[in-house]
């Protein structure tokens, strides 16, 4: 599925590839000039046309632990406990989730409920030190498109005003809503070892905060389905939709169904991307998913976004004993539940609807897991996964340390020398022995879903937290070849038998 060099001959079979990890880029570099010259050269590539929706913003990127203290002085350390609250509403909330996000080396995003309150953070924030930058999802994936293939055409809905424009690659056009109303989000980031509520952090990450009316309300939605007829996209990509858990639940119930919509309109040969985001809404997160997730061709996620879904579902496993940084055989065993619920490799589907998703990129600080259906069962086939996720990992790491290229003083190994590949998979459970000389670790689960497993490095000292997300799924998306045929997935798995849970 992979690549033509990629064969999985026996389900299940572990294959480690010998490759000189630290010092190959330079065959990559050419291997993508050489793609992007084919790009120009060939008519009908996924790249010509990317309608991009439906978020941004202005990002203030500033020290959380600068801003936490400007707001509450020397009172920080009385907040209570590190909490994973839901939404926000008082400064000592803040402080206890960003202890949270410390202890536990997660990026969080979430939603103030207090307006007074969080313009007044907007407005110390604003008079402190901080760095102010384009911010959103979808704006963020359009500018690194632009940026890495500057001859796609690119499209971004979203509540873009003259301030906003500023920040974008000129080559991006821009539509938005009739009342443009641009809006702010703080970033509020920490380094390894700085400490709050008493807390001190495992490493550099950060909290997201905003009081978000324009973008929770999917305010470019209608704008965007309008502008998809005459642009006539090759690729589209979508992300944003967890700002709506901001809004009661007959909002977000109703333009969740609105987005189906849309989305039941793309053609099956233009691919769907979903870029998911922090939620920390768990009445909200089953249903964001049930509606959409059938609708589209693939997903961009990490690990809290695929805990906390998990959870949101009721699945079987031991969410403690996984904990908030999930593993590669917990990572891969929550990705093998996702695509069993929401592909057509699911139990049960009988005469159900099909599901289009067919890609799960998966990113987390220290490792990435792509998967997709076996070739000869899938309609939706996904190439080119390797040098994809590749490249995706890399990018992460460069844009962390703001570097041109990776090394041994600024860049580490965080996955372990020897790791299982599934905790319930008896098969899987061996230990796989893994050194800096393999290039990625695949194997096969069931006869029906390839993973594919690479390692990150790991920036040691970050300079740069927000967007890496973002900008390793719009890489790993302009790397990959996509192609449709009018069939279902034929084969249907069985059930594993769970062990150990």
């Amino acid at each position: 599925m992979f690549s033509k060099t990629t064969l999985f001959g026996l389900a299940l079979l572990v294959i480690p590839i010998a490759y000189q990890y630290w010092y190959h880029y330079d065959e990559y570099h050419s291997v993508l000039l050489n793609r992007k010259q084919k790009n120009k050269e060939k008519e009908g590539s996924m790249n010509d046309r990317i309608a991009i929706g439906l978020n941004a913003d202005i990002d203030y990127i500033i020290s959380a632990v600068e801003l936490l203290r400007a707001l509450k002085g020397d009172s920080t350390a009385k907040s209570g406990p590190p909490a994973n609250h839901q939404s926000l509403s008082t400064v000592e909330e803040l402080v206890e989730i960003v202890s949270y996000s410390m202890s536990t080396c997660s990026g969080i995003e979430r939603y103030f409920e207090d307006k007074a309150l969080f313009d007044r953070i907007v407005n110390t924030a604003s008079k402190l030190k901080h760095e102010e930058f384009v911010g959103g999802n979808a704006a963020l994936m359009a500018n690194k498109i632009a940026e890495i293939s500057p001859n796609s055409k690119i499209l971004l809905a979203a509540p873009v005003g003259s301030k906003l424009r500023q920040y974008l690659n000129d080559t991006i056009k821009t539509v938005s809503p009739p009342s443009v109303q641009e809006e702010v989000h703080i970033i509020l980031e920490y380094a390894k070892g700085e400490e709050m509520g008493g807390v001190a952090a495992t490493c550099a990450n950060r909290v997201i905060i905003s009081h978000d009316t324009a973008n929770s309300k999917l305010s470019s939605l209608e704008v965007f389905a309008q502008e998809l007829k005459s642009f006539d996209p090759t690729l589209v990509i979508l992300s944003g939709l967890h700002m709506l858990e901001g809004t009661d639940k007959n909002a977000w119930s109703k333009r969740l169904s609105d987005v189906q919509k849309v989305l039941t309109k793309i053609p099956r040969h233009v691919p769907v991307h979903l870029e998911m985001a922090t939620v920390g809404n768990l009445e909200f997160f089953p249903v964001f998913a049930d509606t959409i997730l059938p609708y589209v061709d693939s997903l961009g996620l990490n690990e809290q976004e695929l805990t906390s879904l998990a959870k949101s579902k009721k699945a079987d496993f031991d969410f403690d004993a996984i904990g908030p940084k999930p593993s590669i055989p917990d990572s891969g065993d929550l990705l093998y539940w996702l695509f069993k619920t929401y592909t057509d490799l699911r139990e049960g589907r009988g005469d159900e609807k099909e599901s289009r998703l067919t890609r799960v990129h998966f990113h987390s600080l220290s490792f990435h897991i792509l998967v997709v259906p076996k070739r000869e069962l899938a309609g939706s086939l996904w190439t080119e996964g390797m040098i994809a996720t590749r490249l995706g990992s890399r990018i992460a790491s460069l844009q962390a340390c703001q570097k041109d290229e990776i090394n041994k003083d600024d860049f580490e190994l965080q996955i372990p020398e020897k790791f299982q590949l599934s905790s319930i998979e008896s098969s899987l459970k061996g230990k796989f022995e893994y050194s800096e000389e393999n290039g990625y670790v695949a194997w096969n689960r069931d006869g029906a879903m390839d993973f594919l497993m690479i390692p990150v490095h790991v920036c040691k000292k970050p300079l740069k937290t927000v967007g890496l997300g973002d900008a390793i799924s719009a890489t790993g998306l302009l790397h990959s070849k996509f192609s449709y045929t009018e069939r279902r997935l034929r084969k249907r798995v069985k059930k594993p038998k769970r062990e150990g849970m």
